[in-house]
């Protein structure tokens, strides 16, 4: 069998009967992803404001670091509360999931589990 690994836990759920061995957030070509910058928001401290959609509820944490909506017409009201958000803890939300040695341990980790078991197969 082979085993998949995701880039999201959205396209696990789109594809649920795959056999998914584990989920890593993707690297991708900043210039090609519409919304690039919004680890990089988090990190600096400034709250991300998007519809929930895809990714972004695995990237953003809500009312944390940032505020997910479930329409576009609620984006104006968001927008005016996330003001409110604490800085320093949208700071450590980035930081703590998204710092490249989370990022590289976290891959490690699921790539070594999938190693783990294709050697313990038998031939």
């Amino acid at each position: 069998t082979i085993g998949l690994v995701a880039i999201s836990e959205a396209q696990r759920r789109h594809a649920p009967d795959l056999p998914w061995e584990g989920t890593v957030h993707n690297g991708v070509v900043v210039d090609d992803f519409p919304f690039r910058d919004r680890a990089a928001k988090e990190d600096c401290g400034t709250p991300v404001v998007a519809l929930r959609r895809g990714a972004v509820p695995e990237v953003v944490a809500d009312g944390i670091s940032g505020l997910l909506c479930d329409r576009p017409a609620e984006l104006p009201a968001a927008i005016d509360r996330a003001v409110a958000l604490n800085p320093a803890r949208c700071r450590r939300h980035a930081r703590e999931h998204f710092d490249v040695a989370v990022m590289a341990a976290g891959y490690e980790r699921v790539y070594q589990r999938i190693l783990t078991r294709v050697a313990a197969a038998p031939a």
